[in-house]
């Protein structure tokens, strides 16, 4: 690869980090890199990336903040179904547009009721909108009057960059504000940021 192209890879994606609607939307349609951000974001350790959308890149956002649709399966064999928004508003009544749209998907591709797979909705943003200092908010449905959980097989993901709780995905955020191509702390996510902005000829 010449000096010329990398310049140009470089110069492409100089300034911008991880919560830039575009470069994570470009990161993030990495197989790796994908799979490597969602397991840590759903703890699903053993989740595997099969496909992923870029509905950037494919002209279809139909909401704002609309990044990636993601299929992968885990260890159970259970299959899963995740769309990824990039957004710092908290919208809860968008999540719902999210899962039916990816049950529209599954029924018109003639999915039925017993191959229901497992949802989610994950929403990356800059700012810690709940203010408890967690990185990452999770919600699921439970019964109200026992304080019950119940598994309906579907979640809601708010992860955020600003606050710092100490653990493993918030070192993940503090790198998504920074996305520094010689931090290779970060597995498959470094090295997709690091082929994007050195190694890549865009």
């Amino acid at each position: 690869m010449s000096e010329k192209q990398i310049t140009a890879g470089a110069d492409k994606y100089n300034g911008k980090n991880l919560l830039d609607e575009k470069f994570l939307s470009e990161v993030l349609c990495d197989i790796e890199a994908c799979q490597y951000v969602l397991r840590k974001l759903l703890s699903v350790d053993d989740l595997t990336v099969t496909k992923v959308v870029d509905r950037i890149a494919a002209g279809n956002p139909q909401a704002p903040g609309e990044i990636v649709d993601v299929t992968g399966e885990d260890s159970r064999g259970f299959a899963w179904e995740i769309a990824v928004c990039r957004t710092d508003k908290v919208e809860p009544l968008h999540s719902r547009y999210e899962f039916a749209r990816i049950v529209k998907r599954l029924t018109d591709n003639g999915e039925g009721y017993s191959e229901t797979r497992e949802m989610a909705v994950v929403y990356i943003g800059a700012v810690d909108h709940y203010g408890k200092g967690e990185n990452i908010y999770t919600v699921r449905s439970h019964i109200k009057e026992m304080d019950k959980p119940v598994d309906d097989g579907t979640r809601i993901i708010f992860a955020n960059a600003e606050a710092n709780d100490g653990s493993e995905v918030a070192a993940m955020m503090q790198y998504f504000n920074t996305a520094d191509p010689e931090d290779n702390s970060h597995g498959a996510l470094s090295d997709r940021v690091h082929q994007l902005k050195v190694n890549a000829a865009q």
